[in-house]
């Protein structure tokens, strides 16, 4: 069974622009918002209007995190549970990334250092951030509302691509070779992932937010953030556990691995 009760908190990683602010905006514009929304940023200085928008909203809260530096989790976490004590957290979204379409990224240029830089923060980093967040996820089951393995209690969202499906990597564009290796292993990962999870009563789903106009995607994307966004919230509240390791696009359907 769906659930269309909000999750009470939620964190979201790469929040500072693009999707994963816009996720911010919509989620605390909804007539029953959460009562707590982390959103991380990696410099300061690339996060004014988070920061702005946070003045504003008392449920945002601002927190510096690089998700390739592993040892500052436990300080990440700490700093959550001080704030949501024995509510938990109901919803992760794994959205920082690393994008990687112009020089040295075709098969016969890109370097190895590139390769590492990218898998790091695009697969790594999602198993072991979520991993970190085991307990508070767990908490949040406990204390959250709504039908079990659902986004209102104890959920983990992938943000993936459709690039990284092997299915259809010859009919999708060359170029991105990094990115895409790491969003297909992302896949595999959150496949795997899904497994322990769903015995711990969390949901873990990868999500295709869409060709969206960010600093990624670029201008000529059909979508813009505000549309993937609607959408994806759309999505987010029909997920069950019959879709735990899924790969699903913004709009709902199922994409191949």
């Amino acid at each position: 069974m769906c659930s269309t009760t909000p999750p009470q908190t939620v964190f979201i990683t790469g929040a500072n622009r693009g999707i994963g602010f816009e996720l911010v905006k919509q989620l605390s514009k909804l007539r029953d918002p959460p009562k707590s929304i982390f959103a991380t940023y990696r410099d300061k200085g690339g996060a004014k209007e988070l920061f702005e928008f946070a003045k504003c909203n008392e449920s945002v809260h601002p927190i510096q995190l690089d998700v390739r530096e592993t040892d500052t989790y436990a300080k990440v976490v700490n700093e959550v549970a001080s704030v949501v004590g024995d509510r938990g957290v109901n919803l992760l979204i794994n959205n920082a990334a690393i994008g990687n379409f112009g020089p040295g990224s075709v098969f016969e240029d890109t370097p190895k250092e590139k390769l590492l830089e990218v898998f790091e923060s695009n697969t790594v980093a999602p198993v072991m951030f979520t991993r970190a967040f085991i307990p508070l996820l767990e908490k949040g089951h406990g204390s959250g509302n709504g039908e079990p393995f659902t986004w209102s209690r104890a959920c983990v969202l992938n943000i993936s691509s459709m690039v990284g499906s092997i299915a259809i990597a010859d009919s999708t564009a060359l170029g991105g070779f990094p990115y895409r290796i790491s969003k297909a292993a992302l896949n595999m990962a959150n496949k795997l992932m899904s497994i322990d999870l769903k015995k711990r009563n969390i949901l873990a789903v990868a999500i295709h937010p869409g060709w969206v106009q960010t600093d990624m995607g670029g201008p000529n994307a059909p979508l813009s953030k505000q549309q993937s966004v609607s959408s994806l919230l759309s999505t987010f509240q029909k997920l069950t556990a019959d879709d735990a390791g899924a790969f699903v696009s913004y709009d709902g359907t199922n994409i191949e691995f």
